[in-house]
C-alpha cells in the first residue's frame, strides 16, 4: 500500500512539476521576476501546508535553505530558457535532473538500489532519448543557449538535496 501511495504522489508531483511553465508561455510578456516571486510564494505555502498536513514540527536549518536557493536559481534558468527554445524542450532539464540525481545518490550518497542493472539501463535509455527531445520538432537558432540553460537548471534541481542529505538533515528542516 505504501508503495502505491508513493507512486501516486510521485505521478501527481510530476504532473504539476511538468506543467508549471505552461502559464509562462500562454501569457505574453511575462515578467520573470514576478513569475519567480509568485512561484516562490506558492512553494512556501505548499511547504507550510505540507508540514501541517504531515504533522511535522517546522524546523528551519541554515543548510536546509540551500535547496531553496538552488531551486529558485534553477527555476530562473529554466524560465529564461523558454525565450530561446520554447516549452517543448523543457524535458532536457527533467532528463538532466534524473541523471544527476541518480549519479548523486549512487556516487555521493551511496544509496542502495534493488536492481542496479535495471537502473543503469533506464539511465542509458534516458541519455539516448534526451538528444531526440533536444533536436526534435522545430529548429531554433538559439537551441544551444536554451539547452545550456536547461542543463544547468537540471544540474541544480538534480543536486539540490545532496547537501541536506549528506548532512543527514530531517525532512522537516528542508521541506520549506
Amino acid at each position: 500500500m505504501v508503495e502505491l501511495l508513493g507512486i501516486f504522489l510521485a505521478v501527481f508531483a510530476a504532473l504539476f512539476f511538468g506543467t508549471y511553465f505552461v502559464p509562462l508561455k500562454k501569457i505574453k510578456n511575462v515578467n520573470l521576476s514576478h513569475y519567480q516571486f509568485f512561484a516562490g510564494i506558492g512553494a512556501l505555502l505548499i511547504g507550510a501546508i505540507a508540514t501541517f498536513v504531515l504533522n511535522m514540527p517546522l524546523r528551519v536549518d541554515p543548510i536546509g535553505i540551500i535547496p531553496g536557493i538552488m531551486w529558485a536559481t534553477a527555476n530562473l534558468l529554466a524560465a529564461n530558457s523558454l525565450k530561446y527554445v520554447g516549452l517543448s524542450k523543457v524535458p532536457i532539464s527533467q532528463g538532466t535532473v534524473v541523471l544527476v540525481s541518480f549519479l548523486s545518490g549512487f556516487l555521493i550518497l551511496q544509496e542502495p538500489f534493488q536492481t542496479l542493472l535495471i537502473a543503469i539501463i533506464g539511465i542509458l535509455l534516458l541519455i539516448l532519448g534526451m538528444p531526440l527531445v533536444a533536436i526534435g520538432g522545430d529548429k531554433t537558432k538559439d537551441l544551444l543557449k536554451g539547452a545550456t540553460l536547461l542543463v544547468l537548471a537540471g544540474i541544480l534541481w538534480g543536486t539540490m538535496f545532496v547537501v541536506p542529505l549528506f548532512f543527514k538533515l530531517e525532512i522537516n528542516s528542508i521541506i520549506l
